[in-house]
């Protein structure tokens, strides 16, 4: 994982200067484009299951734009495109491995942009100094390294008091929109812990319910980010698991069998106006909700479905047979529902929310029972449509 080195940053760097001396001793001859995204690839955490996909980020742009990329500095749009995908675990591996003359060589060349930089710590010094310049460029608010240690230091107590709750939640992967690494290494039958504690709403107190387990990368990028729309994703995504974990640890006390059986008997109140006809697609919850781009959303489905989704089909096709409900005129009341979220442009997670809050008005039971019904007509196709390949 990359050691946030550029908090020690003596002089600035520019990414065309970087560029131009790791393309000199690591392109093997290609030209700006092709090592361009060879590049993309070794400072983002994107699998090589994905290079040269539209998931790729590079793999988007044209030759022309990465050539004025490589000698003017990236885009504001690219470097936030990428700053919550960095990991430079592989150009640092990368620079590791290069022959001696070549390392003497990049070594002398990058000196002459920051005097610090030497033999032993040059794979290190230049991951940090690309990170740095990538936040620069996407805008994030630069701060200095006493706040960094500050928030480290801040982390350190969050985890010795909330740590094991938060891993929990998070089922050990980062919580973050479009990252999901493991927070956690395996070495020698061992597990070691890689993660920190983030403060979801900088301007309020620390209490657990503000606070997400991340990748240590995330978390540095997210100290220097005030983006107000990233943070109400945030706050999506943490009232999901926890509302999850909640569920998980309270299935004795509330009796969740009990409450679907109450809930989806007022479910048919839902009394969704101005339906439009929706088409019925046979996708699954994998189909639908990327786990790389979702990854609270999709592990939410994916255990609320394992659990219940047999109970409410069960139940819904009784209340069917009673009479008590219509069972397909429901079905259109949620495809409608969702269609109708959908024109609004909301992401996955906040239309998700939306209907859980919806039947939560409606049945006025609690928040886990209304996620398992909303999961089951995800899993039954009324919500989410198919991801494009």
């Amino acid at each position: 994982m990359h050691r946030d080195a550029s908090w020690e940053k003596e002089q600035a760097m520019q990414f065309n200067e970087i560029f131009t001396v790791l393309r000199k001793y690591l392109s093997d001859g290609h030209g700006v484009p092709s090592f361009f995204r060879e590049f993309i690839q070794m400072i983002t955490d994107v699998p090589e299951s994905d290079w040269d996909t539209p998931k790729d980020p590079s793999g988007k742009c044209k030759d022309n734009t990465l050539k004025s990329y490589a000698s003017r500095g990236l885009s504001n749009k690219f470097a936030r495109s990428i700053v919550y995908k960095l990991d430079t675990y592989n150009l640092e591996d990368r620079l590791h491995n290069l022959p001696s003359q070549a390392t003497d060589g990049l070594v002398e060349d990058i000196n002459k942009f920051d005097s610090s930089i030497h033999i032993n710590n040059y794979p290190e010094k230049i991951g940090g100094h690309v990170c740095e310049n990538i936040r620069d460029r996407a805008g994030l608010v630069p701060q200095g390294r006493i706040d960094k240690n500050a928030a480290l230091e801040e982390s350190v107590k969050l985890k010795n008091n909330y740590g094991e709750s938060l891993l929990r939640e998070s089922q050990s992967y980062c919580s973050f929109p479009g990252c999901a690494k493991p927070l956690y290494k395996e070495s020698k039958g061992q597990t070691q812990w890689v993660y920190e504690v983030v403060l979801i709403d900088k301007n309020k107190n620390n209490d657990i319910s503000n606070l997400l387990a991340a990748c240590p990368d995330c978390h540095a990028t997210y100290l220097l980010d005030n983006d107000s729309k990233l943070m109400k994703r945030l706050i999506n995504i943490k009232n999901v698991l926890s509302t999850a974990t909640l569920g998980d640890l309270a299935v004795g006390d509330i009796k969740i069998e009990q409450n679907l059986h109450a809930a989806l008997e007022k479910i048919k109140n839902l009394n969704i106006k101005e339906l439009e006809e929706a088409e019925f697609n046979s996708e699954k919850i994998e189909d639908k909700i990327d786990p790389e781009k979702e990854p609270a959303l999709y592990m939410l489905n994916r255990n609320l479905v394992t659990s219940y989704y047999l109970t409410v089909r069960e139940i819904l096709k009784n209340y069917d047979k009673r009479g008590d409900l219509d069972y397909e005129e429901l079905q259109e009341q949620m495809r409608g529902l969702y269609r109708k979220l959908k024109k609004k442009n909301l992401s996955q997670i906040e239309i998700f929310e939306r209907i859980t809050n919806k039947i939560q008005t409606s049945t006025r039971h609690e928040n886990i029972i209304c996620q398992i019904i909303v999961t089951y007509f995800v899993q039954n196709c009324e919500v989410f449509d198919a991801i494009s390949k």
